[in-house]
């Protein structure tokens, strides 16, 4: 019954196409019979008056009936969607892994970068150039912090523009000491060339944590963070030819801390040095 069906529903879009009329005249009446059809473009041979003709008909119908129907198949075009998509996700696939190919390679230029550049060399500026403006000062600043390989030195940007230099922990002082250790010497000896280029006034500033002192040499957490700015300054000043008249020394002792004193880690934080630049120019008066 469905074959049928099928059949029926196939003839009916073949009948439309126009072919079917185009070569066969149907009886007027139902009484004429199957040999009185009249035939248009089939004579002789090629008529339709014998039952081996028509059952060639019949299979040429056939045939066309299928591939029509084949032809509107909800998998052709679905496939075609299925592919396409396919092809964009390759090729985002693509551009995806290329990006991050070519950052990873900049990653790695700057790493291989780092490694070469040499903690003893000092930072070269160009010729011709005689001041440089604070944020030139920052940028400078924080190369030599690089360059020293250093931890736990962080350079600030203030919002009125001064520059400050902050090293933190263990790095300059033992503690209970103000005596300056050969790593503070070789940070400080990549800093110098920024102070001998510009004339700005430097303020040196000591901190300490909350711990008493237990020394001859100093009566207090006072005297501690005094000397150890003073040493700083000292050496800036020996070691670069620098004016001495551009430096100011602060202690702070224990009472300006960046954290609460409650951990070891945070005392040694809270003991440091801080470096400021300011936007003051020296006149030497």
């Amino acid at each position: 019954m469905a074959d049928q069906q099928d059949f029926e529903a196939g003839f009916g879009q073949f009948s439309k196409s126009g072919w079917l009329q185009s070569r066969i005249k149907f009886p007027k009446s139902s009484n004429q019979k199957e040999d009185d059809w009249e035939t248009e473009g089939f004579t002789g041979d090629g008529a339709f008056s014998s039952a081996e003709n028509r059952g060639a008909a019949l299979n040429d119908f056939t045939e066309s009936s299928n591939a029509f129907t084949s032809s509107e198949h909800w998998s052709l075009p679905w496939s075609d969607l299925m592919m396409t998509m396919f092809v964009l996700f390759a090729v985002l696939l693509s551009v995806h892994v290329s990006e991050r190919n070519v950052v990873e390679a900049a990653h790695s230029q700057v790493e291989v970068s780092k490694e070469k550049t040499s903690a003893k060399d000092p930072i070269t500026f160009p010729s011709g150039e005689v001041k440089l403006s604070p944020e030139k000062i920052y940028r400078l600043s924080d190369q030599a912090v690089r360059k020293s390989n250093l931890e736990q030195i962080e350079v600030i940007f203030e919002e009125d523009k001064t520059v400050r230099i902050s090293v933190r922990g263990p790095l300059f002082f033992d503690s209970g000491n103000a005596a300056l250790r050969d790593d503070t010497k070789i940070f400080l000896d990549q800093f110098l060339p920024i102070l001998q280029k510009i004339d700005n006034e430097i303020n040196i500033v000591g901190h300490t944590d909350d711990l008493p002192v237990h020394s001859p040499l100093y009566a207090s957490n006072w005297e501690l963070s005094s000397i150890r700015a003073s040493n700083v300054a000292k050496y800036l000043i020996k070691a670069g030819l620098l004016e001495p008249g551009r430096f100011s020394v602060i202690g702070r002792s224990m009472y300006r801390p960046e954290r609460p004193n409650i951990t070891k880690e945070n005392r040694q934080i809270n003991r440091r040095v801080d470096i400021v630049i300011t936007r003051r120019h020296y006149d030497g008066i």
